[in-house]
């Protein structure tokens, strides 16, 4: 009984450590017109550990489903494209801002207009699953100002 435990501890110790080497800053959602079920999340990923994580999903309790998009050029024409993952090297960041990678929440409740903050979760490849308050922000917020504010997120692993 002690070497399970011993082994738990062990394991749980491991995956701490993978979520803490994530750091997120400034995640923001915009709002929408009433008409649009649909909005984008915004933020930055900064890998502090010494191997490479992707990001593999998101969700949140205020939409339907959430995924990770990109924009990319196909034959001169600018596309959103779903992304399976996005690959984060150590020392390096992945930004999500307008233009580029987001996140796509798609069946949003129409109640997130009127709370300052809701909830994300990402999950990386090792497993390892961060919780986020992210900025309920109007369109016109340029999600780059919200990134200067440097909002760093206590990650808990689930």
């Amino acid at each position: 009984m002690r070497n399970v435990f011993l082994l738990l501890l062990v394991m749980m110790s491991s995956m701490s450590h993978a979520v803490q080497s994530v750091v997120v800053e400034g995640a923001t959602v915009r709002i929408m017109p009433p008409t649009l079920m649909n909005t984008a999340g915004y933020l930055s990923l900064t890998n502090r550990g010494k191997t490479t994580l992707s990001l593999v999903s998101a969700s949140s309790s205020f939409a339907q489903k959430v995924e990770i998009h990109g924009h990319e050029m196909v034959d001169g024409i600018m596309h959103m494209l779903k992304k399976e993952r996005v690959s984060i090297s150590p020392g390096q960041q992945a930004v999500f801002q307008p233009g580029g990678l987001h996140l796509m929440l798609f069946g949003i409740n129409p109640h997130y207009r009127h709370v300052e903050q809701i909830d994300l979760q990402l999950t990386f490849s090792d497993g390892s699953v961060i919780k986020v308050d992210a900025s309920v922000v109007g369109v016109e917020t340029n999600a780059h100002q919200q990134h200067k504010t440097h909002q760093h997120h206590h990650h808990q692993h689930e």
